[in-house]
């Protein structure tokens, strides 16, 4: 690591008093550590000794950066000696004004050279000094008093600690050095730099001058330029010149309205206002100045004053306090007194737009496409039909019920008035379909803002793994997960800021949502996964991307704007795998464009690009139901044609034949253009042992099924067992003990009991490769996908007809004595494992 080479960087040696006494920063000598500007942030902290816990370091460091009373930013010493100097300068002090002005350049010229990063940290450090200034006089509010270090420790981290000290040496090397630059600053090509000097300078002669109007002007002209040039980057000069030439235009206007401008507006605050709050703040300061040169000290002193309260307030926006992880630290003891939570409460307003605006609303019939787009509107609610009811109702026949057929119905719930058989012909896998409703609480009972906040509170849900924070702003897509858990206030926090919330898998807290999953997974054979978004008004939380997945949006609160486009590629339609996110220029057209609220449905096909936006004055909850990932009939082959060779070899010793010699001369890319008949012969040897060998058996396409099929007893929801059902299943039965304490079942069976699966999917009979027989079931399986390994039962190969005849049989009930098995009591025996591992249900209940 290299070493700070400046000698007051390093701890003097030696008896020399004088030098250590400005090292350790007594009374007598408060001169500023002299570090160099090339030194790096651990070389910088290598020199400060620190001890103790993290918050002790923190502190001892903040005593170390504030023992000097002067002025603490660049930017406020500049702005003192220009009013010093204009002061001065009414005062016909000549020399000193002129004195004065030349610091004032010196001071400016080096700030410049600042690094945006650095003068970001260091400005938050200012606003939250100047809160503390004093309001007696126009001397006085321009001086920094001293606050606590633990106000400085909320808004600050030891990264920010080690820019703010780099600047703090910056600038006392800049005041040391303020003369010499001087000189050398004429000679710089810098335009914006000397135009700026030009106006203050002519400031004060206007003011010497008694020119009041004419110096107010000027140094108005001289603080926007100043301003505007601290907080640019080459790149962004032309898009600075254009802002400059707004402000300036709308200065024009100012000094007559700022008068009766009102700032403190606090949390009320729309969000118009918050975006105008920076203009706002360069007005006050330059009518404070305009104040001095009329010899208004106590209005000046007021509008500094205002100034500064808004660049404290701006200084704590939310969103810089979550990046900087103080949302996870353990409130910091000072006095035995814990600190304030720095999180924001849940009654903020909403922050600006965090989302790239889509193109403007267009009529999806004008666009040209082979993709048809179906809109269809509900009745009215007057007029529902019994197909539009609630999603399920128990009733005393349950126990009976297909459960495809239940899955069927809340399809068909999902999509009314649109039939399922009409659905699957005319939109699965071929086009979006959007069905609107007049019913805002269609589906109210599924999840709303009050059950979000409910999870939060009684559930450990973590960042990341449970819950997302997003936003999509200026093209870009962020993900602003801290570490740990999501608790209410950090979340609504984010969400006040603009932030969309996606909360990962609600259906593991959500009875009724779990219910809607479960009973579909019967009906599509796979897993069926939702994830609820939460986004506030005008944001946009995720850019333009295709999925792999069948997706139906279920709007279930607000109203949100939907755009959905072709898919980029041939090769992208019905997608296996999920895009990465597109740019705005990337996209064509939107095939549809529409507003979806509360009770809508919108359904779209793998592969369709898609983004959504919220609207001004309204939020959105919607739900996103996936289907249908990975059951393409390419799942199936990869699956499917490893098997097939595998066999195909072991069988077949013209597949276990060595190539001939000459194969990697005649074949490849490079020998395309050899049309020699080796090259022909070899080619159509490979396809005949391919059609001869590897084309799959009916056997072989049933064991990759199969394989597919366990997959999902891995991957799927546990059923949701009811009332009417537990009385017959092993949930319902209760075991005690007699008065010899041996364990008595409540429940017993015999030839005559009638029994059925519980659900219609709810195992899968697999034979292994290595000859054994497995039943594979998800009756046991977690909330969260795959958190157990897969459950099965290992049977005996004769045992298996009997399940076969459990499944053909489904929905129906066959007795015991039906199963084809040799005995009686291996019957009852077969059936009574099934039924206590969750997967059998008797026609009547056991007394």
């Amino acid at each position: 690591m290299e070493k700070v080479t400046n000698s007051a960087a390093a701890k003097p040696q030696g008896n020399n008093k004088k030098q250590e006494s400005a090292y350790n920063g007594t009374a007598k000598d408060k001169k500023k550590p002299n570090l160099d500007i090339e030194t790096t942030d651990s070389d910088l902290l290598s020199d400060i000794h620190l001890d103790g816990t993290k918050e002790q370091k923190v502190q001892t460091l903040f005593s170390k950066v504030f023992e000097d009373t002067g002025p603490s930013t660049a930017k406020t010493a500049d702005r003192k000696r220009r009013l010093q100097a204009e002061a001065d300068a009414n005062n016909n002090d000549t020399e000193k004004a002129s004195k004065l002005a030349k610091t004032s350049v010196a001071t400016t010229d080096m700030d410049l050279r600042v690094t945006r990063k650095q003068h970001t940290f260091y400005m938050k450090v200012q606003a939250l000094l100047a809160e503390h200034a004093e309001k007696e006089s126009t001397k006085k509010a321009s001086k920094m008093a001293k606050i606590s270090e633990a106000d400085l420790i909320l808004f600050m981290t030891q990264k920010e600690i080690e820019y703010y000290m780099k600047v703090k040496a910056l600038i006392a090397k800049c005041a040391e050095e303020g003369s010499k630059l001087l000189d050398n600053w004429t000679s710089s090509k810098d335009i914006a730099k000397t135009a700026d000097h030009e106006r203050r300078l002519q400031a004060e002669a206007d003011a010497k001058n008694n020119d009041t109007k004419k110096a107010g002007q000027s140094a108005k002209e001289s603080v926007a330029t100043t301003d505007m040039q601290l907080n640019v980057i080459k790149e962004q000069m032309e898009h600075c010149k254009k802002v400059q030439a707004l402000l300036a235009n709308e200065s024009k206007g100012a000094e007559k309205e700022s008068k009766v401008l009102d700032y403190s507006t606090g949390p009320s605050t729309s969000s118009k206002e918050a975006a105008a709050a920076k203009t706002a703040d360069h007005e006050r300061r330059l009518l404070a100045e305009a104040d001095v040169n009329n010899n208004d000290t106590e209005k000046a002193g007021q509008s500094a004053m205002e100034s500064v309260a808004t660049q404290g307030a701006s200084a704590t926006e939310r969103k810089q306090s979550f990046s900087l992880g103080l949302e996870h630290t353990s409130p910091i003891q000072v006095n035995g007194a814990a600190l304030a939570c720095p999180l924001v409460r849940k009654s903020l307003p909403p922050g600006e737009a965090n989302s790239c605006p889509p193109p403007p609303k267009r009529d999806p019939a004008a666009v040209k496409s082979s993709v048809k787009i179906i809109k269809v509107k509900a009745p009215e609610e007057g007029n529902n039909n019994n197909d539009e009811k609630e999603m399920s109702t128990e009733t005393s026949e349950t126990h009976k019920t297909d459960s495809v057929e239940e899955g069927r119905r809340v399809v068909k719930w999902i999509i009314f008035p649109i039939k399922p058989n009409f659905f699957f012909k005319y939109f699965w896998e071929q086009t979006a379909c959007l069905v609107q409703r007049t019913n805002p609480k269609y589906f109210q009972s599924l999840i709303s803002f009050k059950m979000l906040d409910e999870i939060l509170i009684r559930h450990h849900l973590d960042f990341t793994v449970n819950l997302d924070v997003t936003t999509y702003k200026n093209g870009k897509r962020e993900t602003l997960n801290p570490e740990g858990r999501a608790l209410p206030p950090a979340v609504w926090g984010f969400y006040s800021e603009g932030c969309s919330i996606r909360l990962l898998n609600p259906s593991a807290y959500l009875t009724r949502l779990r219910e809607v999953c479960t009973v579909l997974q019967e009906f599509f054979h796979c897993k069926v996964e939702a994830n609820m978004y939460l986004t506030p008004p005008n944001s946009q939380g995720f850019a333009p991307h295709y999925d792999d997945i069948e997706a139906f949006v279920i709007q279930v609160e607000g109203r949100k704007r939907w755009l959905l486009y072709e898919p980029p590629k041939e090769a992208d339609h019905l997608a296996r795998i999920s895009s990465g996110n597109y740019d705005q220029e990337q996209l064509g057209k939107p095939i549809i464009d529409e507003v979806l609220s509360a009770g809508d449905v919108l359904y779209f096909p793998r592969g369709t690009v898609h983004q959504a936006i919220t609207e001004e004055q309204q939020h959105s909850l919607h739900i996103t139901l996936s289907v249908y990932q990975q059951q393409a009939y390419a799942n199936l082959l990869e699956t499917l044609m490893p098997m097939v060779l595998k066999k195909a070899v072991d069988r077949s010793v013209a597949l276990r034949r060595g190539l001939p010699l000459h194969t990697f001369q005649v074949l490849g890319n490079a020998y395309k253009a050899n049309d020699c008949g080796s090259r022909q012969l070899l080619v159509e040897n490979v396809q005949k042992l391919v059609t001869k060998y590897l084309i799959p058996s009916e056997d072989d396409i049933d064991e990759a099924v199969d394989q597919m099929a366990k997959k999902f007893q891995h991957e799927a929801l546990p059923p949701i067992v009811l009332p009417s059902e537990e009385v017959r299943t092993v949930h319902g039965a209760r075991s005690g003990a007699d008065e010899q304490g041996n364990c008595v079942c409540d429940y017993k069976f015999n030839e005559k009991t009638s029994v059925r699966l519980l659900r219609a999917n709810i195992l899968r009979l697999v034979t292994e490769p290595d000859g054994s027989v497995r039943i594979y079931h998800h009756a046991d399986n977690g909330l969260d996908y795959c958190k157990y390994e897969p459950y099965f039962m290992e049977i005996l190969p004769e045992e298996a007809k009997a399940v076969e005849l459990l499944i053909s049989a489904y929905p129906y009930y066959l007795t015991i004595d039906q199963l084809p098995l040799k005995s009686s009591a291996r019957k009852v025996e077969v059936a009574t494992a099934l039924w206590e591992h969750g997967l059998l249900m008797t026609e009547k209940p056991f007394k």
